[in-house]
C-alpha cells in the first residue's frame, strides 16, 4: 500500500466516522424528544410532590442537552480539520 492509498484510506475511515456520528446525533435528538415528551405527560398527571420531581429531572436532561451541541461541534470541526490536512 502506497502512502497516497494509506492516506486515503484514513480519510474515508474519517468521513465514515463523520457520517456515524452525524447519525448518532439525529437519534439521540429523536431520544431525547420521545423522553421529554413522556416526563411532561407525566408531569401533568402527577401529584405536586411528583411533579416537582419530574420538573426537576426535565431541567437537568435540558442543561445537558444545552452542553452537547457544543461538544459535538466541536468534535466536528476537528473531524473537518482532520479531514482537510
Amino acid at each position: 500500500m502506497t502512502p497516497l492509498d494509506t492516506r486515503m484510506s484514513s480519510m474515508q475511515k474519517l468521513r465514515h466516522m463523520a457520517d456515524n456520528a452525524l447519525q448518532r446525533v439525529e437519534q439521540y435528538r429523536l431520544e431525547f424528544d420521545a423522553k421529554l415528551d413522556a416526563l411532561q405527560i407525566q408531569a401533568s398527571h402527577a401529584t405536586p410532590e411528583a411533579k416537582a420531581q419530574i420538573e426537576a429531572r426535565i431541567t437537568e436532561m435540558r442543561a445537558d442537552e444545552q452542553q452537547r451541541p457544543q461538544k459535538l461541534q466541536q468534535a466536528w470541526t476537528l473531524t473537518q480539520q482532520a479531514l482537510g490536512a
